[in-house]
C-alpha cells in the first residue's frame, strides 16, 4: 500500500463545487456554479460571509439576491440589456422609415394616376401640353427614386447595426465560457458542461472525463517567462482541439490544468487519443526547456474516468483526480484510467474500468 498515492485533503475546487451543489440539492445553472465557486475558492470573503449567515435552508431566492449583488455581470446592465435596447431603437427608426417610404409610394401612385388622367384627356395633337405632363412625371420619378434610395439606405444601416449587435453579443458569449491564452473552453466552461451531462439524473451515456496537469507550471508564472507560457498554452489548445469533436469538451480549467470530456468510454480509444496530445505536449516541454534554459524541465501526466464508474459530477471528477494522483505518482507519460490495478499494469493490461461502488451499473 505504501506505492499508493495518498488521496489530496484539499480536492480540487471543481469537484468542491459540484459536492456542495450536490448536497445542498441546488439548481445546477452556470450561476449557482460560479456563485459556489467564488464562496468555496475565498476569493471573496464578504460573499462566503454573507452565505454563512443563511444558515441550512437554503433557498434559490436568497442565492439569487446574492448573485444579482456579487456577480452583476449575470444581471442588470449586461450586454445582452444593451444590445436589446439597440437593437429596439434600430428597428422603431427601421419601421419609421418604411412607413415613410410606404407614404411616398402611396403619393407618388396617386400622382402617376392623375397625370395618367391628364394624358387621356390631352389633344395628341397639343405637343406643348404633352411636354410638360412629361417633363412633370420625370420629376415626380427622379424624386421618388431618390427617396428610395434614401430609404435603401436607411434600411441597409439598420441591418448593419443590428448585425453588428448580434457579433457583439456572440463574442461575449464566447469570451465568457472561453481561456483565451489557449482558446479553450475555461472553467465556467467545464462547470456547465459537466452539469449538463447529468442533468437527467439518469446514466449519461458513455463518457470519459480526463485531467491533465503540467508538474513545475508555477514557474511559468516569472515576469521572464510569459512568452514560453503564452507559447505553451497555444500548444496545448491546439493539441486538444485535435482530438475533440462537437460532442466533446476541451478546457484549460487552472486546477487541475486540462480538462477533456469525450464522448467515448471505450479504453482504447482514451488511450489513443489522450496519448496523442500527452506526446505532443511533452515534445513542447521539451522545446521549452531547450528554448528557455532558465526553466526546469516540466513533465505531464494524466488521469482518467468513464460514466461507468461514476454517478454524479462530483463522484467523476472525484475519481478522475485519483487517477491523475497515481498517474503524478508513477511519473508516467501514460493516461491512468480509475480502477487501474498494479497487476493490470504488470501484466501487460493498461486498465480496466471499475464496476464497484455505489454506480450507474
Amino acid at each position: 500500500m505504501g506505492n499508493q498515492p495518498q488521496r489530496d485533503p484539499n480536492r480540487s475546487i471543481n469537484y468542491k463545487v459540484f459536492a456542495l451543489m450536490n448536497r445542498l440539492h441546488l439548481e445546477p445553472n452556470p450561476i449557482n456554479f460560479e456563485l459556489m465557486h467564488e464562496i468555496l475558492s475565498g476569493a471573496n470573503p464578504e460573499l462566503r460571509a454573507r452565505f454563512t449567515k443563511l444558515g441550512r435552508s437554503i433557498t434559490q431566492k436568497q442565492l439569487d439576491e446574492l448573485a444579482k449583488e456579487f456577480l452583476p455581470h449575470h444581471f442588470g446592465d449586461s450586454i445582452f440589456d444593451k444590445s436589446t435596447t439597440t437593437v429596439r431603437d434600430d428597428l422603431e427608426d427601421l419601421m419609421r422609415s418604411l412607413e415613410q417610404s410606404r407614404r411616398d409610394l402611396d403619393e407618388y401612385a396617386t400622382q402617376l394616376s392623375t397625370s395618367s388622367e391628364r394624358f387621356r384627356s390631352m389633344d395628341p395633337k397639343d405637343e406643348k401640353a404633352i411636354r410638360l405632363e412629361l417633363t412633370g412625371l420625370a420629376a415626380l420619378t427622379d424624386q421618388q427614386k431618390l427617396k428610395g434610395q434614401a430609404t435603401l439606405g436607411v434600411v441597409s444601416n439598420k441591418l448593419e447595426s443590428v448585425r453588428a449587435v448580434a457579433a457583439e453579443v456572440d463574442d461575449v458569449q464566447t469570451a465568457k465560457f472561453t481561456h483565451s491564452a489557449s482558446g479553450l473552453g475555461n472553467r465556467r466552461a467545464f462547470n456547465k458542461r459537466m452539469a449538463s451531462l447529468f442533468a437527467e439524473g439518469s446514466f449519461p451515456g458513455e463518457y470519459s472525463l480526463i485531467f491533465g496537469k503540467i508538474s513545475g507550471f508555477d514557474f511559468l508564472d516569472r515576469a521572464d517567462a510569459i512568452k514560453p507560457k503564452e507559447a505553451l498554452l497555444a500548444r496545448v489548445g491546439k493539441s486538444v482541439s485535435a482530438i475533440t469533436t462537437d460532442d466533446d469538451f476541451g478546457g484549460w480549467i487552472d486546477t487541475p490544468h486540462i480538462a477533456i470530456l469525450l464522448a467515448t468510454a471505450e479504453e482504447s480509444e482514451i488511450v489513443r487519443l489522450v496519448g496523442q496530445v500527452a506526446n505532443q505536449l511533452q515534445t513542447a516541454l521539451k522545446n521549452l526547456k531547450t528554448q528557455s534554459p532558465f526553466l526546469p524541465l516540466l513533465s505531464i501526466a494524466f488521469g482518467a474516468s468513464t460514466t461507468y464508474s461514476a454517478k454524479n459530477a462530483a463522484s467523476m471528477i472525484q475519481n478522475t483526480e485519483a487517477a491523475l494522483a497515481q498517474a503524478i505518482d508513477k511519473s508516467s507519460l501514460k493516461v491512468v484510467i480509475f480502477g487501474q490495478t498494479t497487476s493490470d499494469m504488470e501484466g501487460g493490461k493498461d486498465y480496466r474500468l471499475y464496476n464497484g461502488g455505489d454506480t450507474y451499473l
